[in-house]
């Protein structure tokens, strides 16, 4: 449906059937035997063991950006991670150039007569609640996923496509040791200090009434 909006001369889309292989962790035949990975690879053009470091590099690509759609929740967010992780992993200084970026979407829209308002993160949608003393007089729909949309939604978000663009922006080697932290075995540890850490700081804002 978005691509009756943007077209198919500059945008292509490829499905990934559930998550992604985490490449930090596979040996080089489950690498090499993995479909999705292959296929992306083939359809972005890119090279192994070269090194993208200048737009002119990107030049030498079929496309010039990857866009990472996924749903808004959890799981989402992982299968967006291990893409970020697959890249980082194989062409590192590909991160630095203005390549990887996501689109989201809704996961709460609330509409009343010819309002509509939309919300991309639940925290968002409960500031917007308590903000508003009639909020249950709206009509709410909750976006369990990319399938909830509608093939008209769909073609609205493309025919606002700047709204919903979010370029990634590398900023610091911090950036590297966060990556690998989330996804390297060896980092086993400090990943379980890291969760912990932070559903320990969502416990004391829920404690706090916060969002």
């Amino acid at each position: 449906a978005g691509l009756a909006i943007v077209g198919r001369d500059k945008y292509g889309v490829y499905p990934l059937r559930g998550k992604l292989l985490n490449v930090r962790e596979a040996t080089a035949a489950q690498i090499r035997d993995n479909k999705e990975i292959n296929e992306m690879v083939k359809i972005l053009g890119l090279q192994h063991k070269k090194k993208y470091s200048t737009m002119e590099d990107l030049k030498s690509l079929r496309y010039g950006r990857l866009m990472i759609m996924t749903d808004q929740d959890q799981d989402g967010s992982h299968i967006k991670g291990l893409l970020i992780n697959f890249i980082h992993h194989h062409w590192p200084s590909l991160l630095k150039l203005p390549f990887l970026e996501e689109f989201i979407t809704p996961i709460v829209r609330v509409t009343k007569g010819s309002q509509i308002l939309s919300f991309y993160s639940l925290p968002e949608f409960d500031e917007w609640k308590n903000a508003t003393e009639n909020w249950m007089s709206w009509r709410i729909k909750y976006y369990k996923g990319l399938g909830t949309s509608s093939a008209k939604e769909a073609k609205e978000y493309f025919q606002e496509m700047t709204r919903h663009r979010i370029l990634f922006k590398y900023d610091s080697e911090r950036d590297d040791r966060a990556i690998n932290m989330a996804f390297a075995k060896k980092e086993v540890d400090r990943r379980k200090e890291w969760l912990t850490s932070w559903m320990e700081e969502c416990k004391r804002l829920r404690e706090l009434g916060l969002p």
